[in-house]
């Protein structure tokens, strides 16, 4: 049977707490753990490694929480069809880890993999760098299993690539936040780990002169598997330490190309990239492998021991994306440090400010949501001062599409038990 407990801390939501904590450790016992709350009356949050439990609106409600880490595991592995089926509440690097020993990876890498599960990093649709090259993780679920509000257990897609089952039920859930229904199982389409990897970083001393070069990096012969460019605090970290303490301007912009496939291929982007570099004259660039690779990389995000009290992502134009972050610059001065990611292959600009006065911060994060509306895009943020949340809706402005969604709603959870008032619109 599901455990529970009384209410935890480490359950918060936006200062609200539940009033018990379940834990089951099967689809069939959260089946019935939802099914008698939704019949009581009761709202549910769902939880998995917790990692992005900052995202969404202030709950209307709040009595249970849902650790869903009990449903962990490999359901089934087939590494001669490249497929994977896996238990929501497993975390991204276990999962990596059992890939890893086939010679086989999940190509998505959202933050923290080491605590981040499957279903939360689907509902929350985080993504890495990677997905600039292989398209976002819907690319790349082909079956779900899903708790619905009413506790019944519903199945979509397949445990093949090549399926048809009617209605793409699995996209409809991934990105949803857990509002329609609570992921499972997941069944992933895999690829082989390539024979050899390589960062090749620059850095520049303006976003400007970065841009250029960033641009003839996309438009380039091959595609690199990630390629990012670091604004403000997080260049100046990995400028300093590629090029010592001492070095590096608050101006400092760091371009991370990430390349991979066979030897011979490999060892010529790198040589292309560095000519590149050289020839744009970079304040200096460096080929990075092994844990100084992946040092570079985790820089690219914010430090999850010191999570940022305002994080705000926005999807343009490539082109576009670093006009947004150069305003988002000019927006920073009243609240001290600021840093952010262009993923210059989507266009996803990835902002966040450490700390700060709250109704200062209000005011940064206003003239970020009007500078992504002058690009007709609209910012998220994924990280608000939640005593200031009940003022906007940190999801942006849906659009005509809100009346669908809120139908959709309706249909699946009509007395709203799962994250109520939570997602787009407050749904």
């Amino acid at each position: 049977m599901a455990e529970a407990s009384q209410s935890e801390t480490g359950f918060e939501v936006d200062g609200l707490s539940p009033s018990r904590v379940e834990r089951p450790a099967s689809a069939d016992e959260l089946s019935r753990v939802i099914a008698d709350a939704n019949s009581a009356g009761e709202a549910v949050i769902p939880w998995g490694g917790g990692t992005r439990m900052s995202l969404g609106n202030t709950p209307e409600r709040y009595d249970v929480a849902v650790d869903l880490t009990g449903i962990s595991g490999i359901v089934e592995y087939e590494p001669a069809d490249l497929t994977v089926v896996v238990s929501g509440g497993t975390r991204i690097a276990e999962l990596q880890a059992v890939l890893g020993e086939s010679g086989q990876r999940l190509d998505f890498d959202p933050p923290e993999p080491a605590a981040a599960t499957i279903g939360g990093s689907l509902a929350s649709n985080a993504v890495g760098p990677v997905r600039s090259n292989v398209g976002g993780v819907r690319d790349l679920a082909i079956g779900l299993e899903v708790v619905e509000a009413d506790g019944a257990v519903t199945k979509s897609g397949g445990r093949v690539v090549k399926n048809v089952q009617g209605f793409d039920l699995v996209r409809l859930h991934i990105g949803a936040l857990g509002t329609l229904g609570i992921i499972t199982e997941v069944a992933f389409k895999v690829s082989p780990i390539p024979a050899d990897t390589q960062t090749v970083a620059g850095w520049f001393d303006g976003l400007d002169a970065a841009r250029e070069t960033a641009m003839r990096i996309f438009n380039w012969s091959f595609q690199p598997e990630a390629l990012a460019v670091l604004v403000g605090a997080r260049a100046l970290a990995v400028v300093q330490t590629l090029a010592g303490p001492g070095d590096g301007e608050s101006e400092a912009v760091v371009i991370l190309a990430r390349v991979s496939g066979g030897f011979s291929a490999v060892r010529r982007q790198v040589d292309e990239l560095t000519s590149l570099f050289g020839a744009d004259m970079a304040d200096g660039f460096d080929v990075l492998g092994g844990q100084d690779a992946e040092a570079a990389w985790a820089g690219s995000l914010p430090d999850a021991q010191t999570p940022p009290a305002l994080s705000a992502r926005a999807t343009l134009k490539p082109t576009d994306a670093f006009a947004y972050a150069s305003r988002l610059i000019g927006a920073s001065n009243a609240v001290g440090a600021f840093g952010a990611t262009i993923h210059v292959g989507t266009g996803t600009v990835l902002a966040d400010w450490p700390g700060g006065d709250p109704e200062e911060l209000a005011k940064t994060a206003a003239a970020a949501a009007m500078a992504a509306r002058e690009f007709r895009c609209e910012a998220v943020f994924e990280r608000y001062p939640s005593e200031l949340k009940s003022e906007i809706d940190v999801w942006g402005n849906p659009g005509p599409a809100i009346d669908i969604m809120r139908r959709m709603k309706e249909q699946f959870d009509p007395k709203r038990t799962l994250n109520p008032g939570r997602f787009v619109g407050r749904i």
